[in-house]
């Protein structure tokens, strides 16, 4: 199992069930997510578009569209020490937490910044929000937007289309940081930006966590991304977690079959292996396969695959997988 962090936990999911809803079907985007972040640390959720990770970063945040609904499960913070679940608190205690303890980066700098506002006016209004000072308001974010390597004065007075995406992107991290949160969900951090200025804008994380010691709750498909920054790595798959463990176990030696195929598909200046997309289709969350969802794409599946109930996260070699066939070789004499 992994080993536990000495620091305290600053954001503890457990059990998480989300759904959709329309007038025609349902749909179980998240079921049974568990997982907790400590102070200084970075966990990561990575898998395909459509896996349910950015659901369940919203379910966390409490900002879920209205055709959603957080069927079971519970998001505790801990705010000066008061343990609080952010999915039971009125609508105005979690706006106020909002910002001051756990913030967000959306994915997609350009969409999160009104484009009608300069960038100061945001740092503004996020501070009137929460009854911080305009002055102090603004020598914060000076500070911030130095901290993130930028010119404070020249960025404050400009339009977010003045701006590279690079820049909007580091913008969206100091302004998540003007209220020094003790956790930062960060949805795709590094989306449509190139690889030098993805470099940039993960250094620039990894100096703020450094320096203040905030957490990060990673959302991304790109697991170089997960590999720069995460200390823990969660590989979710139709809405469920399918491996568990450090960033080391799961990216260097992966259990799952799907966390393999995830490995395979991604380019790598380190190895001289042919890229292989993993075969088949993620499935509709709608209409599940029956069994594990992913044996219709599984080399390794067998009948019990395909006709019993998806398998729940099982030790396999210091951490956990949500597959029988892994779980009884590991503990039949090791992965390979």
């Amino acid at each position: 199992m992994i080993a536990p962090s000495a620091e305290p936990l600053v954001l503890d999911v457990s059990g998480l069930t989300v759904e959709y809803r329309d007038a025609v079907r349902t749909v179980r985007a998240v079921t049974g997510l568990s997982l907790s972040v400590a102070r200084g640390r970075t966990v990561a959720l990575i898998g395909e578009s459509g896996s349910g990770k950015t659901t369940a970063a919203l379910a966390i945040l409490g900002m879920l569209p209205g055709s959603a609904t957080v069927l079971s499960g519970s998001v505790a913070v801990t705010p000066a020490g008061r343990r609080l679940d952010l999915l039971r608190l009125p609508r105005r205690e979690l706006r106020a937490l909002r910002w001051q303890h756990i913030a967000y980066v959306p994915q997609g700098s350009i969409s999160s910044l009104n484009p009608i506002q300069r960038i100061g006016r945001h740092f503004q209004q996020t501070a009137e929000a929460h009854a911080l000072g305009r002055r102090a308001a603004e020598a914060r974010a000076m500070e911030l937007l130095a901290a993130v390597h930028l010119e404070p004065r020249r960025i404050w007075t400009s339009y977010p289309h003045e701006l590279s995406g690079g820049t909007r992107q580091r913008v969206a991290i100091a302004l998540a940081m003007l209220l020094e949160p003790e956790v930062i969900v960060l949805d795709e951090p590094t989306t449509a930006l190139d690889v030098l200025t993805q470099e940039a804008v993960l250094t620039t994380l990894l100096e703020l966590q450094a320096a203040t010691g905030v957490s990060y709750l990673a959302i991304t498909h790109d697991l170089s991304v997960a590999g720069a920054v995460a200390d823990e790595v969660i590989t979710m798959y139709a809405g469920r977690a399918v491996e568990r463990g450090t960033a080391e176990q799961v990216l260097a030696d992966p259990l799952h079959p799907y966390t393999a195929g995830l490995l395979r598909s991604t380019p790598s200046v380190d190895s001289d292996l042919p890229v292989q997309s993993i075969g088949g289709h993620p499935p509709s969350l709608s209409d599940l396969p029956p069994g594990c969802s992913f044996h219709p794409r599984c080399g390794l599946a067998d009948e019990r695959c395909r006709s019993g109930g998806p398998p729940a996260l099982l030790p396999a070699d210091s951490r956990t997988v949500a597959c029988h066939r892994v779980s009884e070789r590991v503990a039949a004499g090791g992965p390979g």
